[in-house]
């Protein structure tokens, strides 16, 4: 068996198809790093929005009755009462929200980037 064969047509040098295969290996590893990265980005901001749903606001806002001293008013109980609240405003005047769930992320997230 004649190995010049296994090199693509023309090339005969050995070391340049090495560089050609390390380049290649060297390719691979970065785009792997950087899938890698995306999805550590991505795993951050969504760490993030969580801990800012947790945040406690109590001493910030005048609420209602409905949360008793000893309980912290967090940013998730004062976007709960303001989804109920355009709800229940939408509902006197005969419309409806048929997602509720994305209606409510939908304000969660824009608060959330009119905060930061």
């Amino acid at each position: 068996m004649n190995y010049t064969e296994l090199f693509r047509k023309g090339e005969t040098n050995t070391k340049e198809t090495i560089e050609r295969e390390n380049e290649n290996k060297v390719e691979c590893k970065t785009k792997s790093l950087f899938k890698a990265l995306e999805k550590l980005r991505i795993q951050r901001k969504k760490e993030n929005f969580a801990r800012w749903l947790k945040t406690d606001i109590t001493d910030m806002v005048n609420y209602d009755n409905s949360y008793e001293e000893d309980q912290h008013y967090l940013v998730r109980h004062m976007i709960e009462d303001l989804v109920h609240q355009v709800t229940k405003k939408l509902n006197d005047h005969g419309y409806t929200i048929n997602q509720t769930k994305e209606f409510r992320d939908e304000i969660a997230s824009f608060i959330y980037k009119l905060s930061n």
